[in-house]
């Protein structure tokens, strides 16, 4: 069993046994490690899910991770058409290569060079409110590194195969670099963690806290497909985002679920 901490209430460990562990396999990446070309394979297409991300084609809209319809609003920024037909030269961000070690956002020129990746912090897999507010901090920072770079392998071993729209949108974000030759810009979040509203679901078996995620506007280039499509995350942007968690049979954290809630932003 696991009891969440300062508090008397409880989680089956069979619930965290059923939601975690899924790794790699269960989001079925088909292509990551980086922005280099794939050449011979074919393009694949790809859209701005519903949760705020890139995402196949095959995703519906509306899906999400755990959550209840009748406090959750409408997710999903707004996707100005895109420019089709276009012949797109993927070069270097700022319109050189970058000095070693220096890093250089993405830009309408290329991908972002000499991104970081994040490490784990010490204490991060802890089943406590500390532990996961050092964990989602690293969640949002390697998926940040993940739109950077197209390497998505390491948020998708700490994303549960029950957020489903987060697992298309890593298998997406891996695609359109390696497959696509393409890279993302923009699309970076800043989470505000709001630690005091940490606390378990027992009847879903999950852990929950409310975070207040700003992303930036994002622009896909993808010269496989020829088109380049902006988004807007300004809407939900003005919402709190309640994250579903669960800490499972390795002692581990694992992102389960998002979704927008009607809770004022203080």
């Amino acid at each position: 069993m696991i009891v969440e901490p300062n508090t008397d209430r409880i989680i089956p460990r069979r619930r965290a046994l059923l939601l975690a562990g899924v790794g790699l396999g269960s989001l079925g990446l088909a292509a990551c490690g980086g922005a280099g070309s794939a050449e011979g394979q074919s393009g694949s297409s790809s859209s701005v899910s519903s949760d705020g991300g890139v995402s196949g084609s095959e995703v519906s809209a509306g899906a999400s991770g755990s959550s209840s319809s009748s406090s959750s609003v409408s997710e999903g920024p707004s996707a100005a058409p895109s420019s089709g037909g276009e012949t797109i030269v993927k070069g270097y961000s700022g319109g050189s290569k970058a000095p070693e070690g220096e890093y250089r956002a993405a830009d309408e020129h290329g991908p972002a060079q000499n991104v970081p990746k994040p490490k784990e912090p010490a204490g991060m897999n802890v089943e406590t409110v500390e532990g996961v507010v050092k964990f989602l901090n690293y969640w949002n920072d390697i998926r940040n590194y993940s739109f950077q770079t197209g390497d998505a392998y390491a948020c998708a071993g700490i994303t549960s195969a029950e957020y489903k729209i987060e697992g298309k949108t890593l298998n997406s974000i891996a695609n359109l670099y390696a497959r696509n030759n393409g890279w993302a810009v923009g699309g970076l979040r800043e989470m505000v963690i709001k630690p005091e509203t940490f606390h378990a679901d027992t009847e879903e078996g999950l852990y929950k806290i409310l975070t207040h995620i700003d992303t930036q506007k994002l622009v896909i280039y993808d010269p496989a497909n020829k088109s380049i499509t902006p988004y807007d995350y300004s809407v939900e942007s003005l919402k709190m985002a309640e994250i579903s968690l669960v800490f499972d049979a390795n002692n581990k954290w694992a992102v389960t679920g998002k979704r927008l809630v009607d809770v004022e932003i203080r």
